[in-house]
């Protein structure tokens, strides 16, 4: 066994001091150490605590006396070392003062109520947080009861189911069962009176001016006219002047219009129709199937033929005499005899829309996945245009100069030079159909769950139109004053310009409206507030 004894520090310096200590704490560290207290004196006059100690080494114990030379090494009276020691000098001058660091932000995080405080501050410096949690302190004394309000106002509301003519200053909720309730304004109404009326069934309500009196609609927009049964509605075509129309259903048959939409007859079988088209005059009609055959029809859909096989067809459109039609499946069909026989062109386009200019020539077809290609021999050949996009629907000019194509959750586009090059215009929303005008300069465009959209600078900007709704297909006059759109699982809105001023106002399921009475001579009710689908008609 190793020990240091008093009086083994045999040449006391300064540096055997500091060896000593560094000896110490070696033996200290490394374990196995049984501590005992002597003191020594040193020739220096320092009075040292020493660590005599007792340590096993490698399971031998040896005894001996232990020496510091002056390089440092600790070794025994056997002559074994043990270590060396790293004798530290004396401490040096102190160094100049670094930069100072960033300086910290402390901003304000959250702060909670609770019964008891506290605070934390999360983040890391120059950037933290201090979140806060107050306790509420004591309620405070009860303020003086203010002053008295004004009496309440009793305003009855009565359901009813038929028509009739209503009380001033009541309201109505209408519940019909077949058809809307119709309600007429009070003819006896003072200057300040008030109706409400609430639609309470899907059968929606009309509310019809007093006898011999007026209801002034003010600012409020005419909205697009609703006509024709609620069906599951796919695509729709117009006349040139607007006057005929044709629809399809995807579930049912096809319904033709000759008054501009405001009655409607079904025509053709029940299929699975999915696209349609006409002739300027209306009285060349074709449509196809999702899973079937081409149709057409010479007497404005009274009558319909088979034409082709069955394919996948997708779109089809027509020239403006109705002879020539192009139509898109797997590949794009072309017809120069009113739909008789078909010819397959460029099998490398499967295309999902089509349009044709006034004459046939110019053909333009979006694909879904693809590019745009278009045609100036009537279908004969092809060329690609335009990005690949998933191209839902594209409209012509009669001259086939002015293109706009629409890709679905995408903007819609338009050309100028037959659709060489293309440019983005509004904004990206869910496009479904699109129609031109005969120049071009007039567009209407639908969006699915959205709006419908209209344009009178060839695309250049778009407003919105009417009321958020399934929109699918669209279609204008040439003359671009006279559109007609249809709303899937709805119905058939038109949007006319010669029906003169609106004679009453129509709301539907959840619509309500409130009118006051402004004059007595004659009796005039104005449209106060309106909520929900309310339409001046």
């Amino acid at each position: 066994m190793k020990s240091v004894e008093s009086g083994s520090l045999r040449e006391g310096s300064l540096k055997d001091c500091f060896a000593l200590l560094f000896v110490s704490k070696m033996l200290f560290e490394n374990g196995g150490v049984v501590v005992n207290w002597r003191s020594v004196v040193v020739t220096i006059g320092f009075t040292f605590a020493i660590i005599a100690s007792k340590k096993v080494i490698a399971d031998t114990i040896i005894s001996g006396d232990l020496k510091i030379r002056d390089g440092g090494e600790i070794f025994f009276s056997d002559g074994s070392v043990q270590s060396k020691a790293q004798i530290q000098g004396p401490q040096g001058v102190q160094g100049p003062i670094g930069p100072a660091g960033s300086i910290n932000t402390l901003t304000i995080g959250t702060i909670l109520s609770d019964i008891s405080a506290a605070a934390t501050i999360t983040g890391s410096a120059p950037k933290q947080v201090l979140n806060l949690t107050l306790p509420q302190g004591p309620q405070g004394i009860q303020g003086p009861p203010g002053p008295v309000g004004p009496g309440g106002y009793s305003f009855p509301w009565r359901k009813v189911t038929d028509s009739f003519t209503a009380s001033s200053n009541n309201g109505y909720l209408t519940a019909g069962v077949v058809s809307p309730v119709v309600l007429t304004l009070p003819t006896s109404a003072g200057i300040g009176d008030l109706v409400r009326v609430f639609g309470a069934s899907t059968t929606g309500w009309q509310v019809n001016p007093p006898v011999s009196g007026l209801i002034d609609f003010g600012t409020m927009v005419q909205s697009w006219r609703s006509s024709g049964p609620q069906l599951d509605w796919g695509a729709i075509t117009s006349s040139a002047d607007g006057t005929k129309l044709a629809a399809t259903t995807h579930y049912g048959q096809i319904y033709t219009s000759s008054d501009s939409g405001v009655t409607w007859n079904p025509r053709g079988p029940s299929q699975g129709w999915y696209d349609i088209t006409t002739s300027a005059d209306g009285i060349k009609l074709a449509a196809v199937q999702t899973n079937g055959q081409i149709y057409t029809s010479a007497d404005s859909g009274v009558t319909w033929t088979p034409r082709d096989s069955t394919r996948y067809w997708q779109a089809i459109t027509s020239s403006a005499d109705g002879t020539k039609l192009a139509a898109v499946a797997e590949q794009i069909y072309t017809s120069t005899d009113s739909g008789v026989t078909w010819t397959p062109r460029n099998s490398m386009v499967s295309g999902s829309c089509i349009a044709s200019s006034a004459d046939g020539t110019k053909l333009a077809a979006g694909t879904y996945g693809d590019q745009i290609y278009t045609s100036t021999d009537s279908g004969v050949t092809w060329t690609p245009r335009g990005s690949t996009k998933n191209w839902y629907g594209i409209a012509s000019s009669a001259d086939g100069t002015k293109l706009v194509a629409l890709a679905n959750s995408d903007q819609i586009y338009t050309s100028t030079d037959s659709g060489v090059t293309w440019f983005p215009r509004d904004s990206i929303r869910n496009w479904y159909c699109v129609a031109s005008s005969s120049d071009g300069t007039k567009l209407v465009a639908t969006t699915h769950d959205g709006q419908i959209y209209t344009s009178t600078n060839s695309g250049i900007t778009w407003a919105p139109q009417e009321l958020s709704r399934s929109w699918i297909g669209v279609a204008t006059s040439a003359d671009g004053t006279k559109l007609a759109a249809v709303d899937n699982n709805g119905q058939i809105y038109f949007s006319p310009p010669n029906l003169g001023s609106p004679s009453y106002l129509s709301g539907g399921f959840g619509a309500s409206a409130e009118l006051i009475c402004t004059s007595t001579s004659p009796v005039t009710f104005m449209i106060l507030v309106s909520n929900g689908r309310v339409f001046p008609q």
